[in-house]
């Protein structure tokens, strides 16, 4: 059995899209975010995460928590789970290719096999509460 991967992701909307990024020799689409530093709140790992790797700053007044959720994790040994802390909110800048990330992109629900399992399960929520398209 291994410990739950704890990590934070920005949902970003704009246009009812959603933003997706996609790490150098990774396979899948995800959400920007990921695992605390020690001492981080939610909310600085994901400032620090969404500079990180979109270059771009948060809007802190516009975060709110959209889900929590544990799911298995993508591209790690069977039965890896994550839980999946989701706060949505606006970029305060444009969101741009950074050095840890290859591509990102602003996506549909329809574009959600692109993505990683676990971001495809808050891609089908933001559709069914029509937050996106």
């Amino acid at each position: 059995m291994f410990p739950v991967l704890d990590v934070v992701a920005f949902v970003c909307i704009n246009d009812r899209k959603v933003l997706v990024v996609k790490s150098y020799n990774k396979d899948r689409f995800y959400f920007t975010g990921g695992k605390r530093s020690e001492g981080e709140t939610d909310i600085q790992a994901i400032y620090r995460e969404v500079k990180e790797e979109v270059n771009a700053e948060i809007d802190l007044f516009s975060l709110n928590h959209l889900m929590t959720f544990e799911a298995e994790a993508h591209g790690h040994a069977n039965g890896q789970l994550v839980k999946m802390v989701c706060y949505t909110g606006k970029l305060k800048t444009k969101a741009l290719i950074n050095s840890e990330i290859s591509e990102l992109k602003w996506i549909k629900a329809q574009d959600l096999e692109i993505c990683a399992s676990a971001t495809q399960i808050v891609i089908k929520n933001l559709k069914e509460m029509n937050l996106i398209d």
